[in-house]
């Protein structure tokens, strides 16, 4: 059993996919307005209205001074960073999916739903895809994969990830959060090493509910490392979390905005989810496709904030 993501198609697969629709004509395709126009108005949704609102939200938090924040403000924030980010990075890769479809091209997915993920490895199936390509393709297999043994698979996770987190940038923050995930994967191996599973059918349905809600509060403490400006601010902000619970109107305030700008997005992706099509919403009857492409343009004007945010991905 391997590990590290297994994903659609190694480097060279994927270039020679792409090539080809560079070199020759590219044939008109009936569906490609259509698939464009949904991806650039999900991608457009995804920046505008959750990354670029919740952005304020974060920035407010994170340059906060501690002492002013409870520990359910540190942990709303994070939470926030955590559909920011998603917004920020699925939103840039998606709006670039669409225009490519415009112009008769095909990309790859980046991002498959990686807040419904049940494992590290299923979340690195799902999340900037391209980049966990790279790894696996240029660091984790070149390392000896899962080959050797226990413990050099252990090794050749946290490197892997220790040098995906320096990828970001030369910080210890980065470092963190490389290290945090290459020792959640380590974890996650040895329990899959070890269990004999025994799951009666009606139990499977909520041991995925608990997987999903695990996973993804680990992401999230990760990310807490991620968007930290430097160590002593994510352990402090972290230590907060377990040892001061006030909540106040502003925690309400910043929990239901995220309820109200990611909800229905989270809401969208199950359901997208349970299909197993991620363009599903392309197929259905035009009666539903009009009522909730309005509902994306009218967020997107309406809900602009007065302070748009460059997209985080540039940083990198």
């Amino acid at each position: 059993m391997a590990f590290f993501p297994q994903l659609v198609a190694g480097p060279i697969e994927r270039s020679s996919r792409l090539l080809p629709q560079v070199i020759n004509p590219r044939p008109r395709r009936y569906d490609d307005f259509a698939d464009g126009l949904f991806l650039v108005l999900i991608g457009l949704f995804k920046k505008v209205v959750i990354a670029d609102n919740l952005a304020l939200i974060v920035n407010g938090i994170f340059a906060e001074d501690i002492n002013n924040l409870s520990g359910v403000d540190c942990l709303v924030g994070v939470y926030a960073f955590a559909f920011q980010i998603y917004g920020d990075f699925s939103g840039y890769s998606t709006i670039a999916r669409g225009v490519a479809k415009w112009m008769g091209f095909d990309l790859m997915t980046n991002f498959r739903m990686p807040y419904l993920a049940t494992s590290p490895s299923d979340f690195w199936r799902r999340w900037h895809i391209s980049l966990s390509t790279w790894l696996r393709d240029y660091l984790y297999i070149p390392l000896g994969g899962n080959r050797g043994g226990h413990w050099r698979t252990c090794r050749n996770l946290m490197l892997t990830m220790l040098l995906g987190g320096l990828w970001h940038g030369a910080g210890w923050t980065y470092i963190a959060w490389g290290l945090f995930h290459g020792l959640i994967l380590v974890v996650y191996y040895q329990y899959s090493r070890n269990r004999t599973p025994r799951i009666k059918p009606y139990a499977s349905r909520w041991k995925s509910i608990l997987s999903v809600a695990v996973m993804f509060h680990l992401a999230c403490l990760g990310w807490l490392f991620f968007r930290a400006e430097s160590m002593s601010q994510a352990a402090s902000m972290l230590s907060r979390m377990f040892t001061n619970f006030e909540t106040s109107g502003f925690t309400t305030y910043c929990f239901t905005s995220i309820l109200f700008y990611a909800g229905p997005l989270m809401l969208f992706e199950f359901w997208q989810d349970r299909t197993g099509d991620p363009m599903r919403l392309t197929k259905v009857h035009w009666a539903w496709r009009a009522a909730a492409y309005s509902y994306a343009v009218l967020m997107i004007i309406l809900l602009r904030p007065t302070v748009p945010s460059e997209f985080i991905y540039f940083k990198f």
